[in-house]
């Protein structure tokens, strides 16, 4: 009898143990796939922010633009331009970057009392901008840009007015990276790339008498933004961070 229970108790406790090994499996298989699953979907969303991109749905000057019912109202074509939301989120920062420097309204930045106050008007009417400012590595991306722009790349036979473009577009970029959001994510090394660049460029622009004083103003100030924000710099440029007027 006693050898009985025995004998059922330990084929209880094997059913038990089996059971017990089953579950284990089993929660290890389910875990196994939960990974997995969740791997996958990281690496569909990283492939679909990598691989997205975005073109402005109509250009000034073309016929689409042309034939707009409200192209009478100049703000309606600004906000023509925005980029939708959900576009917005998956784009990268190197894409968003250039999206912003091809802005079609850039020269609206000459168009107020100061440039800031005109970067603020087309910040303030594209979202680009303003999702750009509050990207952690905006700054390396247009640096990277800067680099490739040469002070004296004027393509042969330019007429004035392209190269009175090509030099403003020089102004456009060193006022985009001087924006304070933009300096604040910006890490001490890149920093100081951005110094040496934009004095690399204002050496270059001082050999072109065509830049003249204005040429240099947003080069100057670019400069000395870096400079204040750096460690160490025990503020030399006191009036600069809220000073609008340049």
């Amino acid at each position: 009898m006693i050898e009985n229970n025995r004998i059922k108790s330990k084929k209880i406790s094997n059913n038990i143990h089996q059971v017990n090994l089953s579950i284990m499996k089993k929660t290890q298989l389910l875990n196994f796939l939960i990974i997995i699953i969740i791997g996958s979907a990281c690496l569909r969303l990283h492939a679909q922010e990598s691989a997205i991109s975005w073109d402005y749905p109509i250009k000034p000057g073309s016929k689409e633009w042309n034939k707009r019912e409200d192209r009478q109202n100049f703000m309606a074509g600004l906000r023509i331009m925005n980029i939708p939301p959900d576009t917005l989120e998956l784009i990268n920062t190197e894409h968003l970057s250039r999206v912003c420097l091809n802005y079609p309204f850039w020269p609206l930045v000459f168009s107020r009392n100061s440039l800031q106050q005109g970067y603020n008007l087309i910040k303030n009417n594209f979202n680009g901008f303003r999702e750009l400012e509050n990207r952690s590595n905006a700054a390396q991306y247009i640096l990277q840009e800067y680099k490739k722009m040469d002070p004296d790349d004027f393509k042969p036979g330019s007429s004035l007015a392209q190269k009175g473009e090509y030099m403003a577009r020089f102004t456009f970029i060193e006022l985009l990276l001087a924006q304070h959001k933009i300096i604040d994510n910006v890490n001490e090394d890149v920093k100081k790339q951005i110094i040496e660049e934009s004095l690399k460029k204002f050496r270059e622009k001082l050999k072109i008498r065509s830049y003249g004083i204005e040429g240099l103003v947003t080069t100057t100030f670019l400069m000395a933004r870096f400079a204040n924000n750096l460690n160490g710099s025990q503020n030399l440029f006191k009036e600069i961070p809220e000073n609008e007027d340049f």
